[in-house]
C-alpha cells in the first residue's frame, strides 16, 4: 500500500478519515471535529472494520474535546451511547469505550484532549504488536507443520490495515505469509452488500503485489471444486463463548461449501473481538441495512424502483464449522467453550 496512505490521522484540531466508500478510484479524506461526525461516518461506512470504527469513536472523542471548550465529562457519559450504538453488531466498539470509560472513571486518564488522543493511538499500537503476534502464531502453528511450502488461501471481506489501522487480522496473516514466500495465491470473495473484498482488500493485495483473483459469492463450489484451496481465513467482528463467529454476511456460506469440500476454516481475531458474556452467535444483534446498498450503485437505481431487498450486515458461522481461532493469546482448536475461556484468559 501506498505509505502515504493512511485510514484515519490526527491533523490541526480535527481527525481525517479516509472514505472507504471511494476506493479504489479516489482517495478522499473526511474531517472529524466532534462525536456527531464520528457517529455519521461510523453508520455511513466511510469507515468499517470493527477496530477501524472504535479507534475513529477514540478520535472522535478527542476531536469534540478540542473543539468544544464546554464539553465535559458528564456530556461525554450521555454521548458514549450514541457511539456504542452506531454499530451494535461489532463488540470491538463496545470494548473500547468501556475501557476507555473505566479507565476515566479511576482517574488512570486524565479527562484531557492531550490524554486521549495519546490513549487512541496507544490503543492503535497495542492492537499492532497483537495483530503481528497472531500472524506469527498461526504461521508458526498451522503453516509450518502443513507438508506445503506455498498455500492457497481463500477469505472473505476485507482485514487488513484498511479495517485496523495497523497490521491486519485475516489479512494480516496473508501479508505475514507473503513477506515468508509461502504464499502461492489468494481467492478474494467479492463480498456483498459493499463489495469490500473487490474493493479494498484487492486495493491492498495490489498495493503490496501479492497474487489473486477476485471471486464472485455464487461461484463458490466451482472455485473449490477446480482450484486446490488450502485454507479458508477470516477476520469476526465477534465471538461468542462457544466459538460461534459473526462475521461479514457470507461468512458462513462460505464455511458451509469450505467444510463440504473438507477445507479448513480459519479465524483470525484480537481478545477485543470477543465477547464471553454471550453464551452463543444467536444472542447478538444482527444489523439490518438499508436495501438501497443493494437496489442501488452510486444512487442509481438497478433494479426495479419498487424493488425492496433484505440486507443482514453479518451472518452466524456456527463453531462446528470452524477448525482454530487465533488470538494474540493462543490458537484455539477445538473449538468449544472450554478451549475458547481458556485461551482468552491467559
Amino acid at each position: 500500500m501506498n505509505n502515504e496512505l493512511r485510514p484515519l490521522f490526527w491533523s490541526d484540531n480535527h481527525l481525517k478519515c479516509l472514505d472507504q466508500r471511494k476506493l479504489p478510484n479516489q482517495e478522499v479524506y473526511v474531517n472529524i471535529y466532534n462525536i456527531l461526525d464520528g457517529v455519521k461516518v461510523i453508520k455511513d461506512m466511510v469507515v468499517r472494520g470493527a477496530p477501524l470504527i472504535s479507534f475513529t469513536a477514540l478520535f472522535s472523542i478527542a476531536a469534540e474535546i478540542k473543539n468544544n471548550t464546554k464539553y465535559n465529562i458528564n456530556d461525554f457519559y450521555n454521548d458514549i451511547i450514541l457511539l456504542k450504538n452506531s454499530r451494535p453488531t461489532a463488540i470491538n466498539l463496545k470494548y473500547e469505550l468501556e475501557m476507555l470509560e473505566n479507565n476515566l472513571k479511576r482517574n488512570i486518564l486524565d479527562f484531557s484532549f492531550e490524554a486521549i488522543l495519546k490513549y487512541a493511538y496507544q490503543q492503535i499500537e497495542i492492537l499492532n504488536s497483537s495483530n503481528l503476534n497472531m500472524s506469527k502464531l498461526f504461521f508458526n502453528s498451522i503453516c509450518l507443520n502443513s507438508k506445503k511450502q506455498k498455500f492457497n488461501i481463500l477469505t472473505i471481506c476485507n482485514t487488513g490495515r484498511l479495517a485496523c489501522g495497523c497490521h491486519g487480522t485475516a489479512l494480516g496473516v496473508i501479508d505475514y505469509l507473503n513477506e515468508k514466500k509461502c504464499l502461492n495465491h489468494v481467492f478474494v470473495l467479492e463480498t456483498r452488500p459493499f463489495l469490500q473484498g473487490s474493493r479494498l482488500t484487492a486495493y491492498e493485495l495490489t498495493h503490496s503485489n501479492i497474487d489473486y483473483s477476485i471471486i464472485t459469492e455464487g461461484s463458490l463450489s466451482y472455485i473449490f471444486e477446480n482450484n486446490e484451496i488450502d485454507f479458508v481465513i477470516f477476520g469476526a467482528d465477534r465471538i461468542a463463548l462457544n466459538g460461534d463467529t459473526l462475521n461479514k454476511i457470507g461468512s458462513s456460506t462460505l464455511s458451509i461449501i469450505a467444510n463440504y469440500y473438507k477445507t479448513d476454516v480459519h479465524i483470525i481475531a484480537p481478545l477485543s473481538s470477543f465477547d464471553l458474556s454471550l453464551q452463543k452467535g444467536e444472542d447478538v444483534e444482527i444489523e439490518i441495512r438499508s436495501s438501497d446498498e443493494i437496489t442501488k450503485f452510486n444512487n442509481h437505481w438497478i433494479a426495479p424502483k419498487s424493488a425492496r431487498a433484505i440486507n443482514p450486515s453479518f451472518d452466524i458461522t456456527h463453531s462446528s464449522l470452524i477448525k482454530s481461532i487465533t488470538n494474540q493469546n493462543g490458537i484455539i482448536s477445538p473449538v468449544n467453550s472450554k478451549n475458547l475461556e481458556n485461551v482468552c484468559k491467559r
